[in-house]
C-alpha cells in the first residue's frame, strides 16, 4: 500500500514537471514576437524620419536652385540693359561726331564763308593803291561796294568777253590771270610784286565759293 502511494506521488510530480516544462517552452516564442514587433516599429519610424529629412533636403535644394536661377536671370537682364544703354550712347556719340565732321568739311569746302567786303577788299586796299585812289584801265575801287560792282560779272577792258570775276570759276576770271601773270595784255598785278600765296589762295577760294559780296 505504501509503495503504491509513493508511485502515485512520483507520477503526479512527473506530470506536473512536464506541464511546467511545456509552459516554459511556449513563453520564449511569445516574448520573441514582441521583440520583433518592437524592432519593426523602430525601423519604420527611422525610415519615416529619413524620408522626411530627404524630402526637406530636396525642397531646400529646389528652393536654392530657383533662387539662384532667379538671381542669374536678373543679373543677365541687368547686363543686357546696361549693354544696350552703352551701345545707344556710343551710337549717339558717333552720330554727333559724324555730324560735326560733316559741318566742318562743309565749311572748308565752301571757303569758310569768305566775303568780298570782309576778306578780299582788305587785300586790294593793301596791294592795289592805284585802283583804290583812282581808276586806271576803267577799274576804280575806292570802296568795297564800288570795287565789287566793277569786278563781278563785268567784262575786262583789256580782254573783251572775259569777265573780271566769274563767280564760281577762278580759271575763267581775268583778275586771276592778272594776279598770276598769265593775262594776254598788260603786266601782272599788283605791279610792285606778286601777292603772297596766302592772299592769292584767299581770292581764289572766294571766287570758287561764288564771289559773295
Amino acid at each position: 500500500m505504501t509503495l503504491k502511494l509513493t508511485l502515485t506521488k512520483q507520477s503526479m510530480r512527473a506530470c506536473f514537471g512536464a506541464l511546467v516544462a511545456l509552459s516554459l517552452t511556449a513563453c520564449p516564442s511569445d516574448d520573441g514576437a514582441d521583440d520583433d514587433i518592437g524592432e519593426t516599429a523602430g525601423e519604420e519610424e527611422e525610415e519615416t524620419t529619413t524620408e522626411e529629412e530627404e524630402s526637406t533636403d530636396t525642397t531646400e535644394d529646389e528652393t536654392t536652385t530657383e533662387e539662384e536661377e532667379s538671381t542669374t536671370e536678373e543679373e543677365s537682364t541687368t547686363e543686357e540693359e546696361s549693354t544696350t544703354e552703352e551701345e545707344e550712347s556710343t551710337t549717339e556719340e558717333e552720330t554727333t561726331e559724324e555730324e560735326t565732321t560733316e559741318e566742318e568739311t562743309t565749311e572748308e569746302e565752301t571757303g569758310m564763308g569768305l566775303s568780298f567786303e570782309g576778306d578780299v577788299y582788305p587785300v586790294i586796299m593793301a596791294n592795289c593803291s592805284c585802283h583804290v585812289n583812282g581808276g586806271p584801265a576803267g577799274l576804280a575801287m575806292p570802296d568795297a561796294g564800288t570795287a565789287y560792282a566793277n569786278l563781278v560779272d563785268v567784262a575786262a577792258t583789256q580782254e573783251p568777253g572775259t569777265p573780271r570775276i566769274a563767280p564760281g570759276d577762278p580759271n575763267g576770271s581775268y583778275l586771276v590771270d592778272k594776279i598770276q601773270g598769265t593775262a594776254s595784255a598788260g603786266g601782272p598785278m599788283p605791279p610792285g610784286g606778286s601777292l603772297s600765296s596766302m592772299d592769292e589762295m584767299l581770292i581764289l577760294d572766294w571766287i570758287a565759293d561764288g564771289a559773295q559780296p
